[in-house]
Order: C-alpha cells, then sequence, then structure tokens
C-alpha cells in the first residue's frame, strides 16, 4: 500500500529472525533494509541481509560489548537504551 502512495519511500522490514519470507518480502517490496532483534543477530544472519544488499538496524542493544559485536558484523545502525553510553563506546 505504502508503494502505491509513494514509489520511492525508504521501507524497512521489522523482523526478529531472518528467513526466506524475510528476504523475499525486502525484495518483493524493494526495502532499504531490515531492523532486526539483537539476539538473531549473528555472523550467519549478516551475511544474509548484507548479501541481500539490506542494510541493518539491530534493536535493543544495551550493552557495550554487544553494540561492538554488531558494529563488526556489519550493522547500519542500532536502538539502544542508552544512547550516550553506547555511542561513546562505538567512537
Amino acid at each position: 500500500q505504502v508503494r502505491k502512495l509513494d514509489s520511492s519511500a525508504d521501507l524497512w522490514l521489522l523482523a526478529v529472525n531472518v528467513s526466506d519470507a524475510v528476504l523475499d518480502t525486502a525484495k518483493e517490496i524493494d526495502a532499504s533494509g531490515v531492523a532486526l532483534y539483537a539476539q538473531s543477530f549473528n555472523e550467519a544472519s549478516a551475511k544474509q541481509l548484507l548479501d541481500a544488499g539490506l542494510k541493518i538496524v539491530i534493536w535493543t542493544v544495551n550493552d557495550v560489548d554487544q553494540a561492538h559485536r554488531c558494529q563488526e558484523l556489519g550493522a547500519f545502525g542500532l536502538c539502544t537504551d542508552k544512547p550516550a553510553e553506547i555511542v561513546e563506546a562505538l567512537r
């Protein structure tokens, strides 16, 4: 429905885990990326999403070590309840 209103809208999927359905839907709607649950973000899911040409935002990351891991795996961004702490750690 969004594509009918604006063919150039920046669409992202929200997913608990990466699956063929998520990847197929992202392709079908020409999504820019996927917002993925932090516990599902690992080397395999990062590779699947990046290989599909998708940006990745991880939610919810409140641990500095986890934030570094997300950064190392290629996350485009992350959601956190501790922005000052996480931003400082990732500088």
